[in-house]
């Protein structure tokens, strides 16, 4: 068993599911890869070799995310969430993004996107103790959008966020003029405002209290 799972909510891009698969299974070391896929794309989705898949009705992507972390918490040390738009350039990536949360026992790290890079965590490695604290990996009330400032802020204020400029898992994404803005695009971004808003309300209703949650999981004082 490897001590990291790399979740890949994907829809509608099956295409993309067997680009990110070829360069994980180039470049990761220690990680085990899990798709996350809706019961009525089954048949759309190449079955392929190596890969797990876990199905469940079409969810946003927070949902999908939390409902497949809360599944394998238990048989990992961190989890790790990746869109299908990203590629894995770096050697053993996941093995440098590894070492410092082994070594200071809980965090969260993330490479570079070569879009926000450092700026955001737009993907993370988490420490699957921190998910059990919360009983979740992203913000819940959120669909899509302002995980990555959940996991950069939670990552700051815990004095656990570890970023590497070198290690490159390229975001091709349609902002930065690197894929089409396809209706998965369209639709995510949608949820932009409501996600704003749900993520100010939890930064003022319950981010103090998740933080403290997991300061007292882990003993941090």
């Amino acid at each position: 068993m490897n001590t990291n799972l790399v979740i890949v909510p994907t829809r509608s891009r099956p295409d993309n599911a067997e680009r990110f698969s070829k360069y994980f299974f180039e470049n990761s070391s220690i990680s085990d890869l899990i798709f996350g896929i809706d019961d009525d794309q089954v048949e759309m989705y190449p079955k392929i070799n190596g890969a797990m898949y876990d199905v469940n009705p079409n969810m946003k992507l927070v949902p999908k995310l939390n409902a497949i972390a809360d599944k394998f918490k238990d048989k990992y040390e961190t989890i790790t969430f990746l869109g299908d738009d990203h590629v894995l350039r770096t050697e053993k990536w996941d093995e440098i993004l590894y070492a410092p949360i082994k070594k200071n026992g809980y965090g969260f790290s993330y490479g570079n996107d070569l879009f926000q890079s450092a700026g955001l965590p737009t993907s993370t490695m988490v420490s699957t103790n921190i998910i059990k604290s919360l009983g979740f990996m992203a913000c819940p009330s959120l669909y899509h959008m302002y995980i990555d400032n959940y996991w950069g802020m939670m990552g700051n204020e815990l004095k656990a966020l570890f970023y590497f400029e070198n290690v490159i898992w390229e975001h091709l994404h349609w902002v930065n003029n690197k894929a089409p803005a396809d209706a998965s695009y369209q639709e995510t971004n949608s949820y932009l405002q409501r996600d704003q808003i749900a993520y100010q309300e939890y930064l003022n209703k319950n981010f103090q209290n998740d933080l403290q949650k997991i300061k007292k999981e882990l003993n941090l004082g």
